[in-house]
């Protein structure tokens, strides 16, 4: 039975154990060295070829750096280094270099407030710089102001005050100044205004001159000056009504002559107004000057027109002068409701519900029409025509038709026996007529008004004024004479005229009964071939010119006056031949005179008949006008 040997922990083997291992090991150290020698040799190779000599302690492997990665290495550093190099080359030459030649040789900017109030004091500042490291020579600085602008102070001053113009002269490198004026604003409410800033300078490295513009832009969409209007919202046709405007001025310095304009509704007649109007002048007034902070008032008193109804608006407007016209600050209205009267009042003149003409020597119609549009009846109704001014309207009172009304100091009265009663919707018309003079004397009109006042119990209307005014005319008359109105011969030659011999008349044109001033007049006529011009002009005013090539005579005025007259005179030559025996021969055509209305700028025109040797108004002359042989 053979005995397995086991070690036993803590116990120590016998002897010949352990020399059994070592022969043992030192035979497998020796076969193992053998093996491990040419491996040695193997590695010792990969590791000359990996790392070279440099290998002292090969238990701690590091990795050689390679070739390539050094050659890129530095080849970064050196793209980093140029790189900082070029940075800095373009910081030194955009700062030193580049800015003298691609930046303005001249800045300049207009520093002005977007809004601003008209009437308030404000400031502008023209700013000027050279960024450039060039100097500028010759600046010179010229400030376009608008009117709007009232300059009070300037810093510093122009050197042509004038013109505003400054000589800024040279302006060294990156250097600058400003412009600071100070002034009033006074403008149209609203307006956008332009200021501009020109630049005339030479930068120091050209010889030839540069220039540059700015601008700024002002709105103005207010004003120091407030207005506030009140009246009455609702009203019957000729209930007396007053209205108010109140004018502030809000800002700090005085503001000259304000003026107010009102535009009155249709319908409204004004009866009087504080401060007062002068007669039939518009609705307008100049204010005394507004301190800051001063208050002005006006108002107005008047009544609506028999046929007013619906809202009607009344419309102001405030403005201060500028030269020759007025420049708007505020603008307000008012409405008033008007409630229809029952008692409907309308007036006609020659056809016409608004206004009229007539003529000298003819007829003016009036008509003056009642209406009840009411529901119930209108009893004792009375009313009067108003003849405006009190005297000089050329009509012919003693031949008026006055249709039941009687003449009095106050006008053409109706009293309520006349009118009588007026039932729910009934009309009644009452027509009168008026002969108009065949001439006006020097203290007549050629204008006046009708006014109607209705009065019914305690409600009184009226209507609005109608106005009336002569139309444009003038006379013109033609005469022919041999002898004076006294008998002295004036003219030369056989009377009767006599065939082959020459006999000279004396022609008149007269202009009369201008009514208003005329302008541009021209009277013209031609004279027949067998008949010639002498030449022998007289004229009270004017110009008497004579065209040979197309036979016509021709007298020019410029103005000629209402009611007065002008007169011209020539002499014609005639010289009759066989064929006017026994006849009248004609001297001159008709005449036709053009003139304009100064007044109502319309056309004005007459004519004058033809004459002949009858000279019918040539007593000494008469029956001397036929040719002899």
């Amino acid at each position: 039975m053979s005995m397995r040997h086991e070690h036993i922990p803590g116990h120590t083997p016998h002897e010949h154990s352990r020399e059994e291992g070592k022969s043992s090991a030192k035979s497998h150290t020796k076969h193992t060295s053998e093996k491990f020698s040419e491996e040695d040799r193997v590695i010792e190779e990969g590791l000359q070829a990996i790392y070279g000599d440099d290998r002292s302690d090969l238990h701690t492997v590091e990795r050689d750096g390679s070739r390539v990665t050094r050659l890129l290495t530095r080849l970064v550093l050196m793209l980093a280094f140029v790189a900082m190099l070029a940075f800095g080359g373009f910081f030194v030459y955009t700062k030193y270099f580049a800015q003298s030649t691609t930046s303005k040789p001249l800045i300049m900017s207009v520093e002005a407030p977007a809004e601003v109030k008209s009437g308030e004091k404000m400031q502008i500042i023209v700013h000027y710089a050279n960024p450039s490291r060039t100097p500028l020579a010759a600046l010179e600085l010229d400030i376009n102001l608008p009117a709007a602008f009232a300059l009070s102070m300037a810093q510093p001053e122009p050197t042509d005050a004038d013109e505003l113009i400054w000589n800024i002269g040279s302006l060294g490198s990156h250097s600058d100044g400003q412009l600071v004026l100070e002034g009033v604003w006074l403008s149209s409410v609203p307006t956008t205004t332009n200021i501009q800033a020109l630049a005339a300078y030479r930068p120091g490295n050209f010889n030839s001159n540069f220039s540059d513009i700015a601008t700024a832009t002002v709105n103005t969409l207010s004003s120091v000056l407030t207005l506030e209007v009140k009246g009455p919202e609702t009203a019957v046709p000729g209930q007396e009504l007053t209205y108010t405007a109140t004018v502030k001025n809000t800002g700090l310095q005085t503001i000259l002559a304000p003026h107010i304009a009102l535009a009155l509704p249709e319908g409204f007649l004004l009866a009087k107004s504080v401060p007062a109007l002068e007669p039939g002048a518009d609705a307008e007034w100049t204010l005394p000057d507004l301190v800051p902070d001063g208050v002005t008032e006006l108002s107005w008193t008047g009544a609506f027109a028999a046929d007013a109804s619906d809202i009607r608006q009344f419309g102001i407007v405030t403005s201060v002068p500028e030269g020759d016209r007025q420049l708007t600050q505020a603008s307000g209205q008012w409405f008033t409701d008007v409630t229809g009267s029952d008692l409907q009042t309308t007036l006609v003149v020659n056809g016409n519900s608004d206004k009229a003409t007539t003529e000298l020597g003819g007829t003016l119609r009036l008509s003056l029409r009642l209406e009840n549009a009411g529901d119930t009846e209108i009893d004792g109704a009375s009313f009067v025509l108003d003849f405006k001014p009190d005297s000089g309207v050329p009509l012919v009172w003693k031949s008026a038709a006055l249709a039941g009304g009687k003449l009095t100091a106050a006008g053409i009265a109706f009293d309520a026996a006349t009118v009588g009663t007026l039932k729910p919707g009934e009309k009644k018309t009452f027509n009168l007529s008026f002969p108009v003079k065949t001439e006006l004397a020097s203290t007549d009109v050629d204008s006046w008004t009708v006014t109607a006042f209705v009065t019914n119990g305690d409600n009184k209307v009226q209507t609005p004024p109608f106005p009336i005014s002569m139309k444009a005319s003038a006379d013109l008359s033609a005469t022919v004479r041999f002898y004076s109105e006294s008998g002295a011969p004036i003219g030369e030659g056989p009377l009767p005229p006599k065939v082959g011999e020459a006999t000279t008349y004396r022609v008149y044109w007269k202009i009369d009964k201008a009514v208003h001033e005329l302008e541009n007049i021209s009277v013209s006529a031609t004279i027949p071939p067998d008949v010639t011009w002498d030449d022998r002009i007289l004229t009270s005013t004017g110009n008497v010119q004579f065209d040979a090539a197309t036979q016509t005579v021709r007298w020019d005025i410029a103005t000629l006056p209402m009611n007065e007259s002008a007169s011209a005179e020539f002499t014609v030559k005639l010289i009759p031949g066989e064929e006017d025996v026994a006849t009248f021969v004609k001297l001159l055509s008709g005449s036709v005179l053009s003139a304009t209305d100064a007044a109502t700028d319309s056309l004005v025109e007459a004519q004058a008949d033809t004459c002949t040797t009858e000279v019918p108004e040539d007593t000494f002359a008469a029956g001397k006008g036929t040719v002899v042989e």
